[in-house]
């Protein structure tokens, strides 16, 4: 409900400290005493952070968004307030102390990840109420048919008949709930198509789905966060951003550590690209790869969980390649296997 601000100037003399809501004459107020053209406002990004974003924006003025998990004078403090932060913040900015600076979403991105996000839960629900009835079949020795989104209400049905009457009505239960997800998802569809047009990203989402076990859901995860992926350096950068790489410890002397992946950024993104590794392996393009004998060591050697996060990795590189380069993944990104 209110934000906690402190000023500086650049000779690092505290101007100005309090709390103000979020009524656009305040922060005009604010900034006005200190003349607009001279003020720079960092600020920890987040939910709240898209909302200063488009005040700032509004107002003219320059920003510094940043991740409040790599700015170790919060993370690791021990004394920790909103008066105590402001001012660190402060000073970071004024001796360029801060983390790197975050480029926050435009509304059309913003829009559009929120409805990658919602497609990502309503996938959850339904699969939450396809385990919930495997559960009970196996329970009762009953052997289900196969699923398939497209004939789901003809799966349901035979579904319900294989069950006793005592136990019909529970799976009509997860039925009902099911059907209201898969109604939603069909409305999403729409949606996202439209929402992926006006961001101008079809083309890109056609040649994401062309890799080996990106489909449908991780293709507009991509280019939901990604964008034309200019913003990132490399695909290293990308999987970083994912989370995806490993984090290191090191101390004086001591061998490099490396720990595990470091899970910033977008959470759905990265869930999504563990499951695109999951599915690659499974496809005929991936078998006649490189990466196929060297997955499969590395599966033997650290076990499947450290294989599957590894190919997630290299899958967001490859994504991160084929938007730069904005061509369809082909077999020889894989260095495919001599004959």
């Amino acid at each position: 409900k209110t934000v906690t601000y402190c000023v500086m100037d650049e000779g690092g003399r505290i101007l100005e400290r309090g709390k103000m809501g979020w009524e656009v004459s305040e922060w005009q107020g604010a900034l006005d005493r200190y003349g607009r053209e001279n003020v720079e406002v960092a600020f920890e990004t987040g939910s709240d952070g898209y909302r200063a974003k488009g005040m700032l924006e509004g107002l003219g003025i320059e920003m510094y968004p940043f991740h409040a998990a790599n700015f170790r004078a919060i993370w690791c403090s021990r004394k920790k307030t909103d008066r105590i932060d402001a001012e660190r913040i402060c000073r970071a900015l004024k001796g360029g102390g801060l983390p790197e600076r975050v480029k926050l979403a435009g509304k059309e991105e913003e829009r559009l990840r929120n409805l990658v996000v919602e497609w990502e839960l309503r996938l959850k629900s339904i699969q939450m109420q396809l385990n919930r009835v495997r559960g009970l079949a196996r329970c009762r020795g009953v052997e289900l048919p196969s699923w398939t989104r497209k004939k789901a209400g003809e799966w349901w049905e035979e579904v319900i008949r294989l069950f006793e009457k005592a136990d019909q009505s529970s799976v009509k239960r997860s039925y009902r709930t099911a059907l209201s997800e898969l109604q939603g998802l069909e409305e999403l569809d729409t949606e996202l198509e439209e929402q992926i047009g006006k961001a101008g990203h079809t083309e890109r989402v056609g040649w994401l789905r062309s890799v080996p076990g990106i489909g449908e859901v991780t293709s507009r995860a991509v280019v939901a966060y990604a964008g034309d992926g200019k913003r990132f350096r490399s695909g290293k950068k990308f999987a970083a951003y994912v989370g995806l790489t490993p984090t290191v410890d090191q101390t004086g002397v001591q061998a490099v550590r490396i720990g595990h992946i470091s899970r910033q950024g977008p959470a759905s993104l990265r869930r999504l690209f563990i499951q695109a590794a999951q599915a690659a392996t499974r496809t005929k393009s991936f078998s006649r790869t490189r990466w196929n004998k060297w997955f499969y060591r590395l599966q033997a050697r650290r076990g499947r969980k450290i294989a599957i996060v590894a190919l997630a990795k290299k899958l967001s590189e490859v994504c991160y390649a084929i938007l730069r380069d904005g061509k369809e993944w082909s077999e020889e990104r894989l260095w495919p296997m001599a004959p």
